[in-house]
């Protein structure tokens, strides 16, 4: 029709031409370390297919990944679904050093917008001479970090160029010798207080990113916290959908109204954190302090490693479907007893397992529509 044309042999909408003819774009430093057995991902602006211009020794393409045995220089052709082509030559080295894998320990958490983030070097490392984050580009010492005294500091260039939303990454650095793998999170706010907490509320129905206690505190307000998602939605995508990381610290003496911390939660995790002593004022509606985490629906979400204690009846009210409970104590005192869940609706579409926990109060959950699957659980009846 009309509204159609072709490009390159394939058809495109005519307002989307643009598109089309868009060169595809390869993210990929110049010169890329790469270390034997381990595929670097090679990574477009728009959508592309990666292929060598000409075969190298010891050097094996796979989709978009890249591999090499030994140093070489390779030409990438990336040609886009419309057919425009463009090329970039990279210089891959091998690294010869030991790589040392502490994968499993975050090295920092960078708050996104900071102007840089600073950690101290690891014992038994004196210096780094080149650090990747998240990619295989990598950056020479003082030229976007610096190192002094034992304390690394990344300028805010270096962290956006690598990323400007929030996730957890890897950062890889050498001392000249060796390569050292560590972990790191690029987060959206770091809570240390009560205003902190209160600073991330929003009025719609969507609350979305990367919040971790950066310390212990106390709260004892004496007005309710308000919830933090203001309109109340059943909609998986949306409700709380980030992360909120605890980082393995607390908070005592948070009160909140009768629609709990979030209200409703949708895809979401939250996880290593206590909230101790927890007041939950008393829903009008239901006569009893009603839940934790919200008095509305709850679904496609992970709690892990929490420790709640509080007067509410229950964690989180609606078990709507797809929820997952792990490594959780939940502590009650309320006179109707406490659930995990209070209440289900559930169409029976979903899944909600409940694995290694302990609940002090009624039992795991009340009235659900389901069957819950139950995996080293224990209820005791009172505190």
């Amino acid at each position: 029709t009309e509204y159609w044309e072709i490009v390159g042999g394939v058809p495109v909408f005519r307002s989307c031409r643009e598109i089309a003819e868009t060169t595809p774009e390869i993210f990929l430093g110049s010169e890329c370390i790469v270390f034997v057995g381990q595929p670097v991902t090679v990574a477009t602006r728009g959508l592309a297919a990666i292929s060598l211009k000409e075969p190298v020794d010891g050097v094996v393409l796979t989709g978009a990944e890249i591999s090499a045995d030994r140093s070489a220089s390779v030409t990438l052709v990336a040609t886009g679904i419309w057919g425009a082509v463009s090329e970039k030559t990279v210089q891959l080295t091998v690294a010869v050093g030991e790589l040392n894998d502490h994968s499993d320990e975050r090295l920092f958490d960078y708050e996104l917008g900071s102007e840089s983030v600073t950690f101290s070097l690891p014992q038994g490392i004196s210096d780094i001479v080149r650090l990747f984050v998240g990619t295989s580009v990598y950056f020479d010492k003082n030229d976007g970090f610096t190192v002094s005294g034992g304390t690394v500091t990344i300028e805010k260039s270096l962290l956006e160029s690598v990323s400007k939303t929030y996730g957890d990454y890897t950062v890889t650095f050498t001392d000249g010798t060796d390569y050292y793998t560590y972990a790191c999170s690029f987060v959206t706010k770091v809570i240390n207080s009560l205003a902190d907490l209160e600073s991330i509320r929003t009025t719609g129905d969507t609350l979305d990113g990367y919040f971790i206690l950066g310390q212990s505190f106390t709260a004892n307000n004496d007005a309710a916290m308000q919830n933090l998602i203001g309109t109340w939605s059943s909609d998986a995508n949306k409700g709380f959908v980030g992360i909120f990381d605890g980082r393995g610290h607390s908070i005592t003496g948070l009160k909140l109204t009768e629609k709990g911390l979030f209200r409703c939660m949708g895809k979401c995790v939250v996880r290593n954190l206590a909230l101790v002593d927890v007041e939950v004022e008393t829903d009008s509606e239901l006569g009893y302090a009603c839940a934790v985490f919200g008095n509305a629906d709850c679904q496609s979400t992970t709690f892990e490693n929490l420790f709640v204690s509080t007067n509410a009846r229950s964690m989180f009210r609606n078990a709507f479907r797809n929820i997952n409970v792990k490594n959780v104590v939940f502590v009650s005192t309320a006179q109707e007893g406490g659930y995990l869940s209070e209440s289900g609706n559930n169409d029976n579409s979903g899944s909600y397992t409940i694995e290694n926990t302990i609940v002090v109060g009624k039992g795991e959950f009340g009235y659900y529509g389901g069957t819950p699957t139950l995996i080293n659980t224990a209820v005791y009846a009172s505190v």
